[in-house]
């Protein structure tokens, strides 16, 4: 038995029923290109390289892309169950590998109509970052942040403090950011807070956060706490070291620079060395450097034997915040 209801809906035109699904092809949404990996810091007179992530559309063909003005392309891969010349199931993405400029200014790359810039900026000039993505530098429109720096230079370094005035220390707060050892560093009195968890505390994102957080309003002192991560590439710590003085003296301001080196991990045997070249690159430029294991004493991390805790627990812990409240907060 047909109901009155059912009969207007098989009278109904075609017209104003709504396609079957199955007769309506969907539509793919690809990501759009963007900037996946980029250096905090780099040197006017060294290559380096940013990675253009873009939209794998054709299995095996080539992408076209520009950059700073100029046509390139690359070939886009085949994976296992693609088939060549075909769009690829799901919506795998590749990188561009691109040399990055030294000079300052806006840089832009170019993808099937979609412009992707991004920001060399000079060290001494003022940082555009204002947050982080996955650990790196962004201005407030989410476009990547590169600071360029002259390399370390001592004996132009002395001649420059014979001649400059030294800068004023200013009358602000002390900041600390970086890594929190396990919280150890968190609260402490007086004390404005920046701290770099999760994904940021890959080796390049505390890197990327010391460079976006440093540009924070004039404090008396600013602390840094890299983490065992300085253990990885104290190459690249040296880099936002450096970066953050000459930042400091063209602001005219001398703030004290304080770096907070972490415990030995015992597992990492290259760590003594590697701490040991972080401490003399920032002594060099005017950094004040301690030790975890000087200001909390020897073996605060330990839990138990052969267990060690992020950061100095118990009396360690104690003693470790203490002594940086009163190293940072003293004029």
């Amino acid at each position: 038995m047909i109901t009155p209801l059912l009969a207007l809906a098989l009278l109904a035109p075609a017209a104003d029923l709504p396609p079957s699904p199955a007769e309506v092809p969907g539509v793919k949404i690809w990501p759009a290109p963007a900037f996946s990996h980029w250096p905090a810091v780099i040197h006017p007179d060294e290559e380096r390289h940013v990675v253009l992530q873009v939209p794998v559309r054709v299995a095996g063909g080539r992408a076209e892309y520009r950059w700073l003005g100029t046509a390139g392309s690359i070939p886009l891969p085949v994976a296992d169950g693609w088939r060549a010349g075909k769009e690829p199931p799901g919506t795998p993405v590749t990188g561009i590998l691109l040399v990055l400029p030294t000079n300052p200014g806006m840089a832009d790359a170019e993808f099937e109509g979609q412009r992707v810039p991004l920001q060399v900026v000079a060290a001494d000039q003022p940082w555009p970052a204002a947050r982080l993505v996955e650990g790196r530098a962004v201005d407030a429109e989410g476009r990547p942040v590169v600071l360029v720096d002259a390399r370390h230079d001592a004996t132009a370094e002395r001649r420059f403090a014979l001649l400059a005035d030294g800068g004023v220390r200013p009358e602000g707060s002390a900041v600390i950011l970086g890594d929190d050892l396990a919280g150890a560093l968190r609260d402490l009195p007086n004390l404005r807070s920046q701290w770099v968890r999760g994904p940021s505390a890959a080796a390049a994102g505390v890197v990327a956060a010391a460079a976006a957080l440093a540009a924070l309003p004039a404090p008396a002192t600013l602390c840094w706490s890299p983490g065992t991560t300085a253990f990885r590439r104290p190459d690249e710590e040296d880099r936002v070291l450096g970066a953050i003085a000459h930042r400091c003296r063209a602001l005219g301001i001398a703030p004290r620079l304080v770096l907070l080196l972490p415990t030995l991990p015992p597992d990492v045997p290259e760590a003594g060395p590697r701490r040991e070249a972080l401490a003399q690159a920032a002594a060099a430029r005017g950094w004040r450097v301690v030790t975890v294991d000087r200001l909390a004493g020897a073996d605060a991390a330990r839990v138990a034997p052969g267990v060690e805790a992020a950061g100095p627990v118990g009396a360690g812990r104690e003693r470790l915040r203490q002594a940086l409240a009163d190293l940072l907060t003293s004029r």
